[in-house]
């Protein structure tokens, strides 16, 4: 989980550096966009977007690191209190053999 969240960060830097350094160029005074200029804005857009699903999915991730520790301590205390519960279920049932047994030597 630390490496997915180390790649994640990674490409959200990178996402953020390129968009920093790339820079798109004004448009000509005839109105017209050239095709490297629209290429660039898209490029932008696409980085922009990217940044931000990474920055999102981060934040998933330690909501989903958090929700796992707790459902984690929740399954322990419930796995804790049914073992109790079998163990003073179980120690009857032993009594119940020891007590066949016997009557079975006899």
């Amino acid at each position: 989980m630390a490496d997915l969240e180390q790649v994640i960060f990674f490409v959200f830097r990178l996402c953020k550096a390129l968009h920093k350094r790339l820079q798109v160029p004004p448009k000509p005074k005839n109105g017209s966009t050239p095709k490297l200029a629209g290429s660039f804005g898209r490029m932008n857009r696409a980085l922009m977007q990217t940044s931000n699903l990474c920055e999102l999915l981060q934040m998933d991730l330690r909501a989903m690191q958090n929700f796992v520790g707790i459902d984690a301590s929740l399954f322990m205390t419930v796995a804790a209190s049914f073992n109790d519960e079998s163990d003073e279920d179980h120690s009857g049932d032993e009594m119940l053999v020891e007590n066949s047994t016997d009557t079975k030597k006899t």
